[in-house]
């Protein structure tokens, strides 16, 4: 008869991240939809323009035009408004100077978001999942010897995973990964 033994491990890696992604609205009203879209274009080139990031981390993301008699409750008396959205990325330490720059230049900030780079993710990811599965070994290798016995293989291993991050605001947040690896083990 072979026993066995089951057992969980957590493990868990955390880092600051290392991009932020900045959303920008600007807004241009006319009283045509072509003069409402050039004035679009003009606010975000002068928004581009004003930004201390190259241009390769700027991209426009949207665009739309509006007849603002079909809207409920417009924001302008103007029959038109475009809306261009921009999606700026930077390192997080420049958050406040982006947020800054963009919203003197007539840009409105939308939300601020921090992430790391996927190569970053994988890596926490592996070596929270490294930790997990030490740690459900050490747990079943403490069962085993309350019995006299030693753990042999892992038959089977599960994994699961939780990734989230703290923080508020337009602060830098920290990103945790954790991992639990349940194990099955065979007992000698």
């Amino acid at each position: 008869m072979s026993h066995h033994v089951t057992t969980d491990g957590t493990g868990r890696r955390e880092a600051m991240p290392d991009l932020a992604v900045v959303e920008v609205t600007v807004n241009g009203d006319g009283d045509s939809a072509t003069a409402a879209r050039e004035t679009a274009r003009d606010r975000t080139a002068t928004v581009e323009e004003s930004l201390s990031v190259s241009n390769g981390r700027i991209r426009t993301v949207e665009r739309s035009i509006n007849d603002t008699s079909e809207l409920f409750e417009p924001e302008t008396d103007a029959p038109y408004r475009a809306t261009e959205r921009l999606v700026v990325d930077c390192v997080p330490e420049t958050v406040g100077d982006v947020f800054v720059e963009a919203t003197d230049a007539g840009g409105k900030v939308g939300s601020i978001d921090f992430h790391l780079h996927e190569a970053v993710r994988r890596e926490l990811r592996d070596e929270a999942l490294e930790a997990a599965t030490k740690r459900a070994r050490e747990t079943a290798e403490r069962i085993a010897a309350v019995e006299g016995l030693v753990v042999g293989d892992v038959c089977e291993t599960t994994a699961r995973a939780a990734c989230r991050s703290r923080g508020s605001g337009w602060e830098r947040h920290e990103h945790s990964h954790r991992r639990v690896s349940t194990a099955r083990c065979s007992l000698r």
